[in-house]
Order: structure tokens, then C-alpha cells, then sequence
């Protein structure tokens, strides 16, 4: 039976197993990253409006709500409306997120973000004249696999692994590389950035999904999964 590695943190893996749930594979979850919580420097209010980029950031979040949001990701975007924040844009990327910045909005910022961000929205944005100030509310902590993933990377099933953020696909091939695995990985990045992140050869196959969204990750882990089901009942995979 194929196996599913989900190296996302604890509940955002336990969340994507639930919306992607695919029969005849079996889920192993094994964070490289826990989330933590980080007092970071924070910038003088009042705030004419915020920048959000993850779900965890909300959760790590204890400034006002009800003003203009500007998110990544549809997610973290239901998450701050519950919160209170009026979501002027909602984009799958930073760099989207740069591009739609409309004209009439606020040109002072704040960003709401942990640690280690994929991209540079300061310099984007400066573009069209904002001023982006940073105020980092968690922490991102390399964790070691577990035994049950190395079991599964070491074993002959093949092993389909979402990649998600360029952080997360750096620490896991930095632990791969020196006990390079048994198992036919294929690997699936959400953005090229994570693809570039994530090269090696011991991958068999890594692509990246048409759009960065969770709904075009779990496309393109549905059309693994059959391959799977193909290779297990001696069927063709090409």
C-alpha cells in the first residue's frame, strides 16, 4: 500500500489528511517543523491595516483586528474574517499578492509573519510605494523525522510527499541526504520556489502543482495515488 508523508506541521498536516483523505494509501505524519511561539519586535500602533500570509501567524496574533487585511491563501483568509479583519485581497502567493496590490490601499503595513517567509514582500511591494514593517509572531523549529517516516522511506511502498513551503523541503532533504532512502519517492511542491527548495536525486519524480493552492496539491496527489493503484495491481504507470 502506498504511503502519504505529510511533513507539515502536526494540525495543518492532520487538516490536509482530513480534505484529501484517499483510499487504499496510508497517512504517516511526521512535522520537520513545529510551530512556536516568538516575541519578535512590535511596531508602533495605530496600523492602517495588515498583511497575513499564514494561518499560524493569526494564531500567534494578539493585535486589532478590526481593520483592512491583505492575505495569502484562501485558508488564512476564513480565518481572518472570523477574527474580525476586513480582507480587502486574498492571493495564492506573495508574489500575486504583490502583483493585485491595489492603488488605493494603505501604503503603511504591517506583516504579520513568522520567522521564515517565501518571498520578499517588503521589496514587492516597495514598488508601488508601500512601506512594509515586519512584526514576527512564531517561529519555525526544525524537528527530526520520526521512526514511522523513516520506516516508510526505507521500506519498498512508494511514498507520496506534498511539499508546501521552501523551509520545510530544505530540512527534510538536508535529513534525507545523508540516509538516502529505499522507498520511489514522489514529491509534489506547491510553488517552484518549494520544487527548487526540494531538488535531488533521491527523488523519482517531483513535480509542481498548476496553481499554489491546496486544491491543486491535492489534484496532483490524486493522480499519484492512481498510479499507485496501478503499480500495486501490476497495471501500467507511465
Amino acid at each position: 500500500m502506498a504511503i502519504m508523508l505529510l511533513t507539515r506541521p502536526q494540525a495543518a498536516s492532520e487538516r490536509f489528511w482530513h480534505d484529501h483523505d484517499q483510499s487504499g494509501i496510508r497517512c504517516v505524519i511526521s512535522p520537520v517543523l513545529k510551530i512556536v511561539a516568538h516575541v519578535g519586535i512590535r511596531p508602533p500602533e495605530p496600523w492602517s491595516a495588515v498583511i497575513l500570509t499564514s494561518v499560524s501567524a493569526l494564531d500567534h496574533y494578539d493585535g486589532p483586528t478590526h481593520m483592512p487585511a491583505y492575505v495569502v491563501g484562501a485558508r488564512t483568509a476564513e480565518s481572518a474574517r472570523t477574527k474580525g479583519f476586513d480582507v480587502r485581497l486574498t492571493a495564492p502567493d506573495a508574489a500575486a499578492l504583490c502583483d493585485a496590490w491595489p492603488a488605493d490601499a494603505p501604503k503603511d503595513v504591517v506583516h504579520i509573519r513568522g520567522r521564515y517567509v517565501a518571498g520578499d514582500l517588503a521589496a514587492g511591494l516597495a514598488q508601488h510605494g508601500v512601506r512594509v514593517d515586519a512584526w514576527t509572531v512564531y517561529d519555525q523549529k526544525a524537528q527530526p523525522l520520526s521512526k514511522e517516516a523513516w520506516a516508510a522511506l526505507e521500506g519498498e511502498e512508494p511514498v507520496i510527499l506534498p511539499l508546501f513551503s521552501p523551509r520545510s523541503a530544505t530540512i527534510l532533504v538536508e535529513q534525507l541526504e545523508p540516509r538516502p532512502p529505499q522507498a520511489p519517492i514522489w514529491a509534489v511542491a506547491i510553488s517552484a520556489a518549494v520544487a527548487d527548495a526540494a531538488q535531488t536525486a533521491m527523488f523519482q519524480e517531483l513535480r509542481i502543482a498548476e496553481h499554489p493552492n491546496a486544491k491543486a496539491m491535492g489534484i496532483a496527489l490524486v493522480d499519484l495515488t492512481e498510479r499507485a493503484r496501478l503499480l500495486e495491481g501490476g497495471g501500467p504507470v507511465a
